[in-house]
């Protein structure tokens, strides 16, 4: 199989989300660190710039959800996410819940009193 580039920032539960799909498939991919401030290292590739985004091939896949549905397409086995209900409705609505309510808590600057 063909490597995979992967575009990532350091900080970022969309890109760790990726970053764990890819080692749980034990696909080939090399990691490409992208200028958070700049993200000029998109700019020939995809007219997103956001991350975290694939290179396979000429494949250009953008949004960690998009990115873990493209994996399982390429390689099925093992499964990211269930085919069968109502695993496959859970397993959707954890990933919901960790991409809109946990993830973005976690950024969150706290609080001080």
């Amino acid at each position: 199989m063909q490597e995979i580039l992967f575009y990532q920032i350091p900080i970022s539960h969309f890109c760790e989300k990726v970053h764990w799909a890819l080692d749980f498939k034990r696909l080939p991919y090399q990691r490409v660190s992208v200028n958070p401030f700049t993200r000029k290292e998109l700019a020939l590739i995809s007219e997103s710039k956001q991350v975290p985004i694939i290179r396979h091939g000429e494949q250009v896949v953008c949004e960690s959800s998009a990115i873990v549905s493209y994996l399982d397409e390429i390689c099925p086995e093992p499964p990211l996410v269930p085919e069968k209900e109502p695993e496959r409705r859970e397993c959707l609505e954890i990933e919901r819940i960790a991409d809109q309510e946990i993830g973005p808590a976690v950024r969150a600057s706290p609080t001080t009193p």
